[in-house]
Order: structure tokens, then sequence, then C-alpha cells
């Protein structure tokens, strides 16, 4: 069941913004812009689930985030740009955020923070998909941070020293490279193709939301112990049916995947086979 109220708390976040985003253009959101935002969705996490706020710890990064000190941070062209996929209510997201805070007053003076949340908004996730693409990576989940060339999938604190030696060598670099700038030069060959399954999960989200709201009411509410019992078989299905689908996707790229690699080797044989003729 908590495993349930966790579901439920990330589709109804998804689905109070997916109707009016859904087909929106990319969205970027400044350093500062994306800290007022953090705070604000985690400030109404908070109040609509206490405990469950509580157990996950996140008092302790919005505290960070609500420190912040911009008095000193200009963005400006002479700086980096350090690009940072997050999704709405993503745990990790908002650890990744609060650690770009916290380096503000060493690093600040070389990076401008740039965001895109993904899983509310179907072209920041085509983006995601694109530059990952385009820096020879698969997407494996937010946040994916991106610096230079360099990607770091995920966030944890053993990439706190990598991520702030990137930051320095890549401003003082003669040759910097922002991705944004390449995004059609891929370094697999790969076509500029982008995958469509992130914008099939938002919808089908959307869905779930209605059933599930519907699902967890009757449940609250009843006051009848054989409803109850209806309601919660409902909610385990409703469950099921959310891995199902999560399953589903991966074994779409999966297999979208394999058909790019063998499309390269069938690629590289046939060079081969032309070489030798001649």
């Amino acid at each position: 069941m908590k495993k349930f109220l966790w579901l439920f708390v990330s589709i109804l976040t998804l689905g109070l913004t997916l109707p009016n985003q859904v087909n929106a253009e990319v969205v970027v959101e400044n350093f500062k812009e994306t800290v007022e935002d953090e705070i604000k969705t985690m400030e109404a996490l908070e109040k609509q689930y206490p405990d469950e706020y509580k157990e996950a710890g996140y008092g302790e990064y919005v505290d960070v985030l609500k420190k912040a000190d911009f008095s000193n941070y200009q963005e400006s062209d002479e700086k980096i740009n350090v690009y940072v996929f997050r999704g709405s209510t993503c745990g990790y997201c908002l650890k990744a955020i609060a650690y770009f805070t916290s380096i503000l007053p060493e690093y600040g003076q070389y990076f401008n923070l740039k965001t895109y949340e993904v899983w509310a908004n179907s072209d920041n996730s085509e983006l995601l998909e694109n530059v990952a693409a385009t820096l020879g990576d698969k997407v494996q989940g937010v946040p994916y941070i991106v610096i230079g060339d360099t990607a770091f999938p995920g966030y944890a604190d053993t990439y706190n020293s990598k991520i702030e030696a990137k930051i320095k060598s890549e401003y003082e670099s003669k040759d910097r490279y922002d991705v944004m700038q390449h995004l059609n030069d891929k370094k697999d060959g790969s076509s500029n193709t982008v995958t469509t399954a992130n914008s099939t999960l938002l919808w089908v989200i959307l869905v779930l939301q209605v059933v599930g709201i519907s699902g967890l009411a009757g449940f609250m509410y009843s006051t009848n112990k054989e409803n109850k019992e209806i309601y919660l078989s409902k909610i385990t299905s409703l469950e099921s049916k959310i891995d199902e689908i999560e399953n589903s996707i991966k074994s779409e790229k999966t297999a979208k995947s394999s058909k790019t690699e063998k499309a390269k080797k069938e690629t590289k044989t046939a060079k081969k086979t032309t070489k030798k003729t001649k």
C-alpha cells in the first residue's frame, strides 16, 4: 500500500501539469527559477504527504535551497553552461540541485545552470533523448547532468569531485564544448530520430491518474469493509498495470536499440565487402 501511495503522488503531480504541458515547447529554467520551482514543488508534497516527506528526508535539501545566496551570481556568456534534466518530485534531482546550490560561492563564477523538467514536458523529454544520443549515450533516468562533452547519469555524493573538476577544466579550456550546439553531430552516426516512448507514457499516466484517484478516494471514504477490500484490490491491480507499462516501454527501447546495432553491423560488413571487391 505504501508503494502505491508513492506511485500515486507521482501520478497526481504529473497529472496536474500534464494537460497544459504535454504538447508544450522546450522550456528551460535558469538557476534561480529552478531553485524556486523545487522549493514550491516539495512544499506542496510535504503538505499532502507529511509522513512520507519526512521519511524521505527531503527537508534538509529544501533548507539548503532556501539558504541559496544568488547576490553574486549572474548568468554570462563567458561562463560555461551546465545542463540538468530533471523530474518534478524526483528526490535525486532535488539532491543534485541542492548540491549545485552549495557550490555557488566557490564555483558559481564558472558556470550557468540551466535545467529542463522532463516528466511533464514531452518536448523537454525528447531534447534529453537527443542530447544523450549526441553524446553517444542512452538515457536511463533523471537527473541527467551534462557538462561539456561529459554526462553524469543520476546523482550521488561520489560525483561531486568529478563534477567540480569538470566545471573548472571546461571553463579553462580553449576549445569549449556545448552540447546544445552539436545536437546533429551524433557520435555513433545514428539518425536524429527521437523516441516517442516518453510521450506515450505521459498520456498513459494521465489516464491512470483518473483511475488511481477514483480508486484511492473510494478506499479512503468507504465505510464498508467489503467495499474497502474491493477498492484495495483495484488499487493493487493498478499498481501492476503501471509496472507492466514501464516494462513494456523498456522492452520497446531495447528492441529499437537492437535494430540500430544490427543496422550498424550490416553497414560495416557491406563496407568491408566493397573494399575487398575493389
